[in-house]
């Protein structure tokens, strides 16, 4: 029996789509839209701004990953709060099954508290997310999804920054993350470049820009003779 329940399991999870192109969306804005908490209320990504925020991804039916993950995540966070780590935490299901009914059975049953986010969205809101985090899954039957077993973290003006990958969160990584998203996003080349250093770069162009140009109509005049 414990080998056809491996079985079953191994049968599943080859079956998850692959996880995010990250050279597609790191650094990449998170989807100004709106949820819908536990509670019922609207749930707009743009108030949780200011904090690092951890996205984990779920559908409570899930027979396999999703609950470890949850449940690990749930210890991490407990124990990165109480070393004074400030951030949002936003589980949210992708199951258009999923009401306040059953968002609000895993609150109970889990114990978590008021301040981590619990939601859901329609359709189009999810997979309007999912495309910002290259977020796949795949519908086995059943009510039953193939999905990649992560947490993406974005930094305090939503911008994505890190993806946490396994079913087993253990806080040493997710401490990482989460400080990696506190700190500036690095710049681009002319982001580094100074004011003042742009300000004589953009008169150089111009005059490269003229002289070049003036070249031209010589060139020009000289084959029209």
């Amino acid at each position: 029996m414990k080998w056809l329940l491996v079985l079953v399991a191994c049968t599943v999870w080859a079956t998850d789509p692959p996880g995010p192109d990250e050279a597609k969306t790191l650094g990449k804005p998170l989807p100004a839209i709106s949820l819908i908490e536990d509670g019922g209320q609207a749930l707009p990504l743009e108030s949780l701004k200011g904090k690092p925020l951890i996205l984990n991804p779920l559908f409570i039916s899930c027979p396999h990953t999703c609950s470890p993950i949850l449940q690990s995540l749930k210890k991490s966070v407990k124990q990165l709060r109480a070393e004074g780590l400030d951030f949002n935490v936003l589980t949210f299901t992708f199951d258009p099954r999923d009401d306040d009914a059953a968002l609000a059975r895993i609150r109970q049953k889990l114990n978590l508290p008021p301040e981590w986010k619990i939601a859901r969205g329609t359709p189009d809101q999810i997979d309007t997310l999912f495309k910002a985090l290259d977020f796949r899954t795949t519908d086995l039957g059943k009510g039953v999804y193939g999905h990649p077993n992560l947490v993406a973290v974005a930094d305090g003006g939503l911008l994505l920054r890190k993806y946490v990958y396994g079913t087993e969160l253990y806080p040493d990584e997710m401490r990482l993350a989460l400080k990696e998203a506190a700190q500036p996003p690095p710049k681009t080349l002319l982001q580094s470049i100074s004011r003042p250093w742009l300000g004589v770069l953009t008169i150089l162009a111009a005059g490269m820009g003229f002289w070049l140009s003036k070249l031209y109509r010589r060139s020009s005049r000289a084959r029209s003779k």
